[in-house]
């Protein structure tokens, strides 16, 4: 046979297995474009699973194949190379790997494959030029494959050459998303539903939107929603991540669902050992010569030319992991427990398929996904709290960011923490678990965590204040509907502000700056500017706006339909300044007050109508609270008032446009929104001229 007529058999090969899948799948979805896939088989499962994606996500979800194969650099150029160098590494795992997975996870994983080809095949001009339909299961399974934490390596690296001495360093992009984490779970069970049946709450922090660069490039962290089934195998609905034919991190089937929130186990840890006296690339361990061998990694690339080139890179190995720094005296070797771990796909799976809550839990035995707190309920109305971690069982103190000395290999961990010692809340007390990314130790305030009772390396107990808010919720007697939880679940309280607001008003007025009340009370001098602030009988809208005082009445707008009921002008004292028409400068001493109009928006709508976004709407239900917009701190009321928010795209400033001025509480509210002080920071904030100042506004 010919090498042409051999390639043309493979071609219609190729193309004739699409179709034969295409024909065990159909594809329906909802009026919001919400996939329904059912199959006749797993594989054909995945062939839906990675057509739809594409379909919604165009080349991106073949872009992210090509990254997991280590390929992406030979047609994006050098910039995608450090990534290629790792997922090198992870591809080689997977083409290892991948006929250990069982039957079911590797039918997906093909099939997904296949989706993808047959999709590429019908939709040539969706992709570059240079995109094949000749993906295989094993790419798809690369996805999955867990490797050594660079960054942690990194990290040591970093501080290890800064020095014990040397001030702690700035927060990492890592540690700023730990702060801001967002993702919250609550289950319910029967006792405390008005319906007798358990109910859980997921509520991610991540993105669902389709969005430009998400057409191109995967992100990693976006949801794809959908519906499988499997007639007689499986029936799951859950947020899938786009590019993969697994990561469910929630969902449900007819008998339980489960929901994720992060967790931050520390995972790695690095041993230092004694470098050999006399032989090079040699530590010494159990009082032997230990041997450091080099794996060189090669990448082709393409130039900026358009040439192609390649590029090694090497790292040092022991049997039992990477070195990732050498001084002279040491040799430091990371251990990470994810390293290898293939078998993420294979539980999630199996997981999907479990029926009853013995079931579920003997899965989550396997750990091959490391992390994650899960929260779970089920038909029967179990609700359970897994505080899952691939950690290890270290047989030492756990040394944090520095390194354990090991002379020994029994000095090092060589397996997990027991599945027995992590945290687990079964149908605790209360009827309720909790999670908001933090420590389980308060999953339920009822059960305390004993922390004698689990594995030693568990992170430090931590309570924000989201998690706070969380239990102040839950831990009561109220019995809740689905529109209860509903409604909880969307809770604009504040706990901070609640906490503080009173007291940082008082301290205002104790702090306020001398000759303030005196300096904004000055009669107009000519040539100096006014604030002027106008009161709408019918819409109780107010604006504020700064304009030369010769002008005022040209630059008031008066809605259609609409009376001037108040005019309320404020002379400004010598030192004014006009930056813009929303804001005017006050100086007082070496104070500079500044009158920032981004409370209200009325001046940037009438004068750019166009440039205007709204970010929020929301509903208040009394109390105070700080809100946080675009870097700018704003005291807002909530008396059951509705509020908008608007983002001016040229000036980004902020406005919030409220509907109601009536209360008294808002009087106090008012100067501490508008008032942006430099140098003294009580400056202003509860001034008594301001506070009549708004009182006879609102009056």
């Amino acid at each position: 046979m010919t090498p042409s007529l051999l390639l043309t058999l493979l071609a219609l090969q190729a193309t004739g297995s699409g179709a034969a899948l295409e024909s065990r799948v159909e594809i329906v979805r909802t009026e919001y474009g919400i996939p329904h896939i059912m199959a006749e088989d797993l594989e054909a499962m995945g062939f839906g699973l990675a057509y739809v994606q594409s379909e919604d996500f165009g080349a991106s979800v073949a872009i992210g194949l090509l990254q997991s194969r280590g390929t992406l650099a030979r047609y994006e150029g050098r910039a995608e190379i450090e990534a290629d160098f790792v997922a090198r590494v992870l591809h080689a795992r997977a083409v290892e790997t991948f006929h250990r997975l069982d039957t079911d996870t590797r039918a997906v994983y093909e099939g997904f494959a296949e989706g993808l080809n047959h999709y590429i095949r019908l939709h040539p001009n969706e992709f570059p030029q240079w995109m094949e339909p000749n993906f295989t299961g094993v790419d798809a399974h690369a996805r999955d494959v867990q490797t050594w934490s660079r960054g942690d390596a990194a990290q040591f690296v970093r501080d290890t050459q800064r020095g014990a001495d040397a001030p702690p360093e700035l927060g990492t992009a890592e540690d700023i998303a730990f702060d801001l984490d967002g993702s919250n779970a609550w289950a319910f069970d029967g006792t405390r539903t008005t319906s007798g049946k358990a109910i859980l709450l997921r509520n991610p922090h991540l993105t669902w939107g389709r969005n430009a660069p998400l057409l191109t490039r995967l992100l990693g962290s976006t949801y794809y929603e959908a519906h499988v089934r499997v007639p007689g195998v499986l029936e799951f609905y859950g947020d899938f991540r786009i590019g993969g034919a697994f990561g469910i991190i929630g969902g449900f089937n007819r008998y339980l669902g489960w929901a994720t929130t992060n967790n931050y186990p520390r995972y790695s840890q690095v041993y230092a050992l004694a470098a050999h006296p006399a032989l090079e690339n040699h530590a010494v361990l159990d009082g032997e010569p230990l041997a450091l061998t080099e794996r060189t990694t090669v990448v082709d690339y393409r130039t900026a030319d358009g040439d192609a080139a390649t590029e090694s890179r090497s790292t040092w190995w022991t049997e039992y992991g990477p070195v990732i720094h050498r001084t002279p005296e040491r040799i430091y070797i990371l251990k990470d427990p994810r390293d290898g771990e293939f078998r993420r796909g294979e539980q999630f799976l199996m997981m999907m398929m479990s029926k009853s809550l013995d079931e579920w839990l003997d899965v989550m035995r396997m750990r091959a996904h490391p992390s994650s707190n899960f929260t779970y309920a089920d038909a029967d109305g179990n609700i359970v709290h897994y505080y899952n971690a691939r950690l290890p069982l270290l047989p030492h103190e756990a040394t944090g960011d520095t390194a354990a000395f090991a002379a020994s290999s029994a000095d090092m961990w060589s397996e997990l923490v027991p599945w027995a010692d992590l945290p687990l809340y079964i149908n605790p007390p209360g009827g309720y678990v909790q999670q908001a990314n933090d420590t389980p130790d308060f999953t339920n305030l009822n059960v305390p965590l004993d922390r004698d009772t689990v594995a030693a390396n568990l992170p430090e107990p931590r309570l924000r204040l989201r998690s706070q808010l969380s239990l102040d919720l839950v831990h009561n007697d109220r019995v809740f509907s689905l529109e209860d939880v509903i409604e909880q679940k969307h809770s604009p309280r504040m706990l901070m502000a609640e906490r503080v607001m009173r007291d940082l008003l008082a301290a205002g007025r104790e702090s306020a700056v001398p000759g303030l009340d005196d300096a904004l009370g000055k009669p107009q001098v000519a040539g100096e500017q006014r604030l002027a602030v106008v009161h709408d009988e019918n819409t109780l809208h107010v604006q504020v706006d700064a304009v030369p005082g010769a002008f005022l009445l040209e630059h008031v707008e008066r809605r259609p339909g609409g009376q001037v009921q108040q005019r309320l002008e404020l002379d400004l004292p010598l030192g004014g300044v006009v930056d813009r028409l929303e804001r005017v400068g006050v100086v007082v001493g070496d104070v500079l007050v500044k009158f920032v109009v981004l409370f209200l928006f009325h001046i940037a709508l009438r004068a750019h109508p166009d440039r205007l976004h709204r970010v929020e709407r929301f509903l208040g239900d009394g109390g105070l609270f700080f809100r946080a917009l675009l870097g700018l701190a704003l005291v807002v009321h909530r008396g059951f008032v509705p509020c908008d928010v608007h983002h001016d795209r040229v000036l980004h400033e902020v406005g919030i446009f409220l509907y109601n001025l009536t209360e008294p509480e808002f009087h106090d509210v008012v100067p501490a929104a508008l008032v942006e002080v430099q140098g003294d920071l009580g400056a202003a904030l509860v001034s008594a001229a301001l506070g009549d100042f708004v009182s006879a506004v609102a009056a």
